[in-house]
């Protein structure tokens, strides 16, 4: 029971992520986009958001990415203890 309880856990950390990521998606050209008609001085405010929108990002793809290597280990051991 607890396995299963883990991977429900991981699943729902992943949906989790995923959801984070396509929000991430939505605000990222957006942001950029409202600096467009600002002065150069004002547009630094949007374009550090996007970068740190970005980072988040890519971060976000990372921590799914450990996740999934996670369950590989996870599985590659039940099958060796199982043979």
């Amino acid at each position: 029971m607890g396995t299963e309880h883990g991977f429900l856990t991981l699943a729902a950390e992943i949906r989790q992520e995923l959801s984070n990521l396509e929000r991430l998606t939505r605000e990222i050209p957006a942001t950029w986009r409202r600096r467009e008609d600002l002065s150069q001085e004002d547009r630094l405010p949007y374009v550090e958001s996007t970068a740190l929108k970005l980072h988040n990002l890519y971060s976000g793809c990372e921590r799914i990415f450990e996740m999934e290597t996670f369950l590989v280990s996870l599985e590659e051991l039940g099958r060796g203890l199982q043979g």
